[in-house]
């Protein structure tokens, strides 16, 4: 008797786990919470982060993760080094890694950044087409993080959540990445791995 009821707490256990893992496919989604997980996956599109493991991104990824998420997204930051280059404040980017990442960086210069003062310089140039991602699935792996299939596009789009494929966008990939909610503000997450398909 006492090895049934085991088996039937395990049943349920192993139940209730399968039920908690869902997918949720692009189409099924709120239309406010797919825009949303669009434009935060996006932020690592657009900065041509690398791919990395569980937990695994590295310093100098987070540092051009921030530098090059300030210098597109917050410009405001970004204040004359000389004719050349751009520097931008090292707390800054740090704020910026620690918000996507849930990581602090180690202040230091990376081989792509040199940290000169309390400032990362970076060269005045020129990028290439925007690059974004689309959410095509989001499955909740019942133990507080989720996995997205992201859909990677460049080209110059008037809407980066439109459904349907624009004539002047190229698709890029596949990529699957893991997200947990950030510790300190339950409405963000933190990217904790980022693999291409």
């Amino acid at each position: 008797m006492k090895l049934l009821k085991k088996v039937l707490v395990l049943v349920i256990l192993v139940l209730s786990m399968a039920v908690s893992a869902f997918a949720e496919a692009r189409g099924q989604m709120d239309i406010s919470a797919r825009n949303a997980f669009d434009v935060f996956f996006s932020n690592f599109a657009e900065t041509f982060t690398r791919p990395f493991t569980y937990n695994a991104v590295s310093n100098s990824e987070l540092i051009k993760f921030g530098v090059m998420h300030i210098r597109l997204n917050k410009r405001e930051w970004l204040k004359n080094y000389d004719s050349t280059y751009w520097a931008v404040p090292a707390q800054e980017v740090d704020n910026a890694a620690y918000k996507y990442f849930g990581k602090h960086i180690v202040m230091q210069s990376s081989h792509e950044y040199p940290l000169v003062g309390n400032e990362y310089i970076l060269i005045k140039a020129s990028g290439e087409g925007v690059r974004f991602m689309q959410i095509a699935s989001l499955t909740d792996n019942a133990d507080g993080s989720r996995t997205a299939i992201l859909d990677e596009y460049v080209g110059d789009s008037s809407d980066i959540h439109s459904i349907k494929q624009e004539p002047n966008v190229e698709f890029l990939g596949r990529w699957k990445a893991v997200i947990v909610k950030a510790k300190d503000d339950s409405e963000r997450y933190n990217l904790k791995e980022y693999l291409k398909l």
